[in-house]
């Protein structure tokens, strides 16, 4: 499935370990995957091309499972806009991972929220995001084998964030399945004193662009007035 081309973060989720991971962006501890804790750390792929996780580099989110990981090289990609707070129910999101070994995107609504644990553990507690499948529903998404790790974007104001993490699947008594996904902003603070600070910050990134876009626009208007 291609990129959906609206400005959702595609290109920043990738693939590791069979599953996914996405690329947060360039801090000023360097350049930081986020994936789920059952995943791990490993050598991620972004668009074909390899980077390798710093040795040593893998913290795990509190009891999440949620782990952070840093890459080597710049994978030249945008920092994600990292949401500051939980997406309230009914907001619209769209999922994107490697769910069956390719890449996918679909939509979904936010059902609700809970702690959760990771497939019965009693250590591996999370702080989560749910969505709930409806089949009769063209193109609604959930989660599948491969997904985890990839990412929950919601849009707000114009602006895309990074809502959460995809972390596993759910199935009540009556058939009903769900995708279980950490909620970023749960652990954003926790996220942030291992990375450090964006650089640049997505907000500061803008301004820049907009001044560079304004400057060359006065440029090229010197330039007409100054020709014969």
């Amino acid at each position: 499935m291609a990129d959906p081309g609206n400005g959702l973060g595609w290109s920043n989720v990738g693939t590791v370990g069979g599953a996914s991971g996405i690329y947060l962006g360039s801090f000023s501890t360097g350049y930081w995957v986020l994936t789920a804790n059952h995943v791990g750390a490993n050598t991620i792929n972004f668009g074909g091309i390899n980077y390798s996780a710093a040795t040593g580099s893998a913290q795990q989110v509190g009891t999440t499972d949620m782990l952070l990981f840093r890459i080597q090289t710049d994978p030249f990609l945008p920092n994600l806009n990292l949401s500051p707070s939980t997406p309230a129910n009914g907001v619209p999101v769209w999922m994107v991972g490697y769910g069956g070994g390719t890449k996918n995107w679909g939509t979904n609504n936010r059902e609700g929220d809970g702690t959760f644990a990771f497939q019965g553990s009693t250590t591996i507690l999370t702080r989560s995001i749910i969505t709930r499948y409806d089949d009769s529903v063209t193109g609604e998404a959930q989660g599948v084998v491969g997904d985890s790790g990839g990412a929950l974007f919601y849009q707000t104001s114009g602006n895309w964030y990074l809502g959460g993490v995809m972390s596993q699947v759910a199935e009540n008594t009556f058939g009903t399945k769900f995708t279980i996904i950490s909620d970023f902003a749960a652990y954003g603070t926790e996220i942030l004193a291992v990375t450090g600070t964006p650089i640049p910050e997505p907000s500061v990134y803008a301004a820049i662009i907009a001044l560079l876009a304004f400057g060359g626009v006065v440029f090229g208007r010197r330039r007409s007035r100054a020709a014969p």
